[in-house]
């Protein structure tokens, strides 16, 4: 009979958070590109029907499109209705809220990416957003493990696309000690070095390693170059 013990707990709750990551990523990669578009089709639902409710009680066109404007900021008038008044004053501000905790999401993205990305653990840190970086994030992603990405150049294109499907990437030289730690390298499980200078990886793992901070069981790679460094202790 096989008895369970901690570490049997922990890959099990390990699955689970994995499966939670994958099940959330997709529904993002679903919702995301169409985000503005289901609002604004629920937006023009909510008009319709607040016009058509309300003219249907005795208003004229141009009053019954002001008013059913007037339901998205819940001024909107509160005499019984049919049922599709009701429908729109239920779905106008709905609407709007979601309008706007969209735009405000978006406005501070960023910065919510950055604090993330210093709460994260047993993450995976990778320095370096080329063509070798990209292959790693996709493939640790799709291992339904979390990543935060390292990138120096402010306008590389990969960034905005790390940052739609929910990957933190901090801006900075990974060189410094201040940038690692933005990443929450001393709560990492791994961190990867594939800038395209083999001396720029050294570093990065010389100052990755070196951390008071780094637990002895992170693991530290330069890629490319020769040998491959470990922050193994």
């Amino acid at each position: 009979m096989h008895i369970e013990g901690p570490s049997d707990r922990k890959g099990r709750a390990r699955g689970w958070r994995r499966a939670v990551r994958r099940g959330r990523r997709a529904v993002v990669r679903v919702l995301h590109p169409i985000r503005w578009i289901v609002v604004g089709i629920a937006g023009a639902v909510a008009v319709l029907l607040g016009s058509w409710g309300l003219h249907d009680i005795g208003k004229s066109l141009t009053d019954s499109f002001y008013g059913s404007l007037q339901m998205f900021t819940l001024n909107g008038e509160n005499q019984a209705g049919n049922w599709q008044l009701e429908v729109a004053r239920l779905l106008a501000p709905v609407v709007f809220g979601s309008a706007g905790i969209t735009a405000f999401a978006a406005l501070f993205r960023d910065r919510w990416q950055q604090m993330r990305a210093t709460r994260m653990t047993d993450h995976v840190v990778i320095c370096g957003l080329g063509y070798v970086g990209g292959v790693f994030m996709r493939n640790i992603r799709e291992a339904g493990d979390p990543v935060v990405v390292i990138e120096s150049d402010s306008t590389h294109p990969s960034i905005e696309l790390c940052r739609r499907s929910g990957v933190p990437v901090i801006v900075g030289d990974a060189q410094l000690r201040r940038t690692l730690e933005n990443a929450g390298v001393s709560r990492a499980a791994q961190v990867i070095a594939v800038c395209n200078w083999d001396a720029v990886n050294t570093e990065i793992v010389a100052n990755a390693r070196e951390s008071p901070e780094t637990p002895s069981w992170n693991r530290c790679s330069a890629w490319p170059g020769s040998p491959i460094p470990s922050c193994a202790r």
